[in-house]
């Protein structure tokens, strides 16, 4: 009965959402058309400088550096974007939140979607890089809507776990982007895990980013299935990162009003 009655509240507001979603998609990519083109092309730009630099370092580890390096960096900046842009999506709706009781979940929801919007994009940017740089088409490419789906779960449960304190540590922002830049050196977007020693390469599976590259660059750079390991491995760290940032922002959300 719990669930259900949970199901029932959710649909309740499902207007509501709409109209926050669709406000939040013009804002963000009809409003600045400039910003949006730059987002899109920032990342390619970014792919084009690092292999021109870097793809000579790993060519005896890694054969198809450009692909490999676009790869890892579209899932960490969804990874990394989403929380930045979502944490401060409770406070920016504040004149809602203190004048009628919503959940205020949909708020960071739907940021985490728009985020989720790019990055259907640069995966489908993919396909044209596969073909350039004659990647192998295998039918895992079928896997990218659940490695997707995954991602998702995870960034949601992270943004929501940010969103909870981020009205109540000061300097919120400084500390979240000191922990991303050592979240980035942690995660093999630019550099092969094969170059880390085996003694530590351990503590680098701690970073649930590392088997989202893994999956991508699995189904993307060989063209092959991904391991059942990966995909549950995958898979536990973004269910279990989606209840703890369900769990935490439930148990802040009353306390919100008196810090936004």
């Amino acid at each position: 009965m719990f669930i259900i009655e949970k199901i029932e509240n959710e649909i309740k507001y499902f207007d509501f959402f709409k109209r926050i979603l669709k406000r939040g998609f013009k804002r963000r990519f009809v409003k600045t058309p400039l910003k949006t083109a730059l987002t899109a092309l920032c990342p390619l730009l970014l792919m084009a400088l690092t292999t021109i630099i870097l793809s000579k370092s790993f060519e005896d580890k890694v054969d198809n550096y450009p692909l490999f390096f676009f790869c890892g960096e579209i899932i960490f900046l969804f990874l990394f974007g989403s929380a930045y842009s979502a944490m401060d999506s409770v406070k920016e709706n504040a004149v809602y939140i203190k004048s009628v009781y919503l959940p205020k979940h949909l708020f960071v929801l739907s940021s985490v979607l728009q985020s989720a919007v790019l990055t259907v994009f640069f995966t489908i940017i993919i396909l044209p890089i596969m073909l350039f740089t004659s990647a192998p088409f295998s039918s895992a490419l079928l896997l990218l809507p659940l490695l997707i789906v995954l991602m998702f779960m995870f960034a949601f449960g992270f943004s929501l776990i940010l969103a909870a304190y981020k009205p109540i540590i000061k300097r919120f922002r400084l500390i979240y982007l000191v922990f991303s830049f050592i979240w980035l050196i942690g995660s093999p977007v630019f550099y092969p895990m094969e170059i880390i020693p085996e003694k530590i390469r351990f503590i680098f599976t701690v970073n649930p980013a590392v088997h989202y590259m893994e999956i991508m660059r699995t189904i993307c750079c060989l063209g092959s299935m991904p391991s059942e390991t990966a995909l549950i491995r995958a898979s536990v760290y973004s269910l279990l990162v989606m209840l703890l940032g369900i769990s935490v922002f439930k148990a802040r959300e009353n306390k919100f009003l008196m810090n936004v």
